[in-house]
């Protein structure tokens, strides 16, 4: 019984001391891309072309968000209120006054 125990004491020391490199490896490439200022790697493509979007769009200082969404601390972003707009090649925008897209109804 005393093996069987030191092995499971050996294999839990190894498992801890695996879990700690680990993460002192995932904390110290989360800082460095954070300090760089580079793009995180990632599978998808559509993740760095988000984290460049965001880089331009944050470049100058001034931020710029479209008007026709509005921050809500409880849900996030979401739809302004009582809009009707047509932007270009996005087709119509429109939304009541709660913010909820009206777009089921035909237009007359």
């Amino acid at each position: 019984m005393s093996q069987a125990r030191q092995f499971l004491k050996i294999l839990l020391i190894n498992i801890a001391v695996l879990l700690v490199l680990f993460s002192t490896i995932e904390v110290s490439v989360r800082i460095f891309y954070a300090v760089k200022s580079k793009t995180p790697p990632h599978p998808h493509l559509s993740v760095e072309r988000e984290w460049n979007w965001i880089k331009a769009r944050t470049q100058d200082g001034k931020v710029s968000f479209d008007s026709r969404f509005e921050y809500d601390a409880t849900v996030g972003w979401k739809n302004a209120a009582n809009i009707n707009t047509v932007p270009k090649d996005q087709g119509r925008v429109r939304t009541n006054s709660l913010g909820l897209l009206a777009c089921c109804r035909p237009e007359r």
